[in-house]
C-alpha cells in the first residue's frame, strides 16, 4: 500500500462525490416544505449532510496530498531560471480565475450570477406553490373531530375498584353524569349527599356501604340515559 496512492484516490473519489452532491443541492427545491423532498430515498437534509462530510474529507485529503507533493508544487512556483517566485504567470492566472468567481458571485455579475438567479427563481416558484397550496387548504372546511371520551359515555362497571376516598362529584365527572340529577335521585331513596362527600362517608352517614351507594348511583344513571 502507498499513502500517496491512497490519498490521491481518496481525493479523486471525494471530489467526484462532492461534485455530485453539489449538483443535487443546487437543483433541490427550497422553501418551507423543501424538507419533504427526496431523491433516491434520501431527504434534502441527508444530501446536505453527505455533502458537508465529503467536503471535510476532500479538504483533509487535499491537505495531505499537498504535503506529499510539496516538491512538485514548489516547482510550479519557480521561473525558468529555477528561482522561487510565488506570483508566476501560471499562479497569477489561477488567482485571477478564482477572484473572478468570488467577485462575480458577490457583485452578481454575469455569467456567474446566472447560477444564483436560477436558484432564486426556483425558490420563488416553490414559495408560490407552497402559498397556493396553503391557501387552498385554508379554504377547505374544517371538520372538528371530538375525542372519543367526549362523544361516548363511559360505562359504569358493576364492581368498581376504588370508592372509599372518591367523592360523589368526582365519580359523576369520571362517568360523565349530571351531579344534580344523581343527588336528586339519591334523595328520592331517602339518601342525602353532597357533591363533595366521599363515597365511604356518605354511605356511613346513610347507613349503607360505599358499594351499595355506588349501585344506587349506577341505577339512577341508567334510568336517566
Amino acid at each position: 500500500m502507498s499513502l500517496r496512492k491512497i490519498t490521491s484516490l481518496t481525493l479523486l473519489l471525494s471530489f467526484i462525490l462532492v461534485l455530485l452532491t453539489s449538483i443535487i443541492a443546487f437543483v433541490a427545491p427550497t422553501g418551507r416544505h423543501s424538507g419533504q423532498w427526496e431523491l433516491w430515498n434520501l431527504s434534502k437534509d441527508d444530501w446536505l449532510a453527505i455533502h458537508t462530510n465529503l467536503g471535510f474529507l476532500l479538504l483533509s485529503s487535499g491537505i495531505i496530498h499537498i504535503f506529499l507533493n510539496i516538491k512538485p508544487i514548489v516547482n510550479y512556483l519557480k521561473n525558468r531560471k529555477k528561482q522561487l517566485r510565488i506570483f508566476t504567470m501560471d499562479f497569477n492566472l489561477s488567482l485571477v480565475i478564482t477572484v473572478i468567481f468570488v467577485a462575480g458571485t458577490l457583485l452578481s455579475l454575469p455569467p456567474i450570477s446566472l447560477f444564483q438567479k436560477y436558484r432564486e427563481s426556483r425558490k420563488g416558484v416553490m414559495s408560490e406553490t407552497n402559498t397556493g397550496s396553503h391557501q387552498s387548504r385554508e379554504a377547505e372546511p374544517v371538520q372538528v373531530v371530538l375525542p372519543v371520551e367526549q362523544t361516548l359515555v363511559k360505562p359504569m362497571p358493576e364492581e368498581p375498584r376504588r370508592l372509599g376516598r372518591q367523592t360523589i362529584g368526582s365519580l359523576c365527572e369520571e362517568y360523565r353524569l349530571d351531579t344534580e340529577t344523581i343527588i336528586s335521585g339519591l334523595a328520592g331513596f331517602g339518601i342525602k349527599v353532597a357533591a363533595g362527600d366521599a363515597m365511604r362517608d356518605a354511605g356511613e352517614a346513610n347507613n349503607i356501604d360505599a358499594k351499595e351507594l355506588y349501585a344506587l348511583i349506577r341505577d339512577i344513571a341508567a334510568q336517566n340515559r
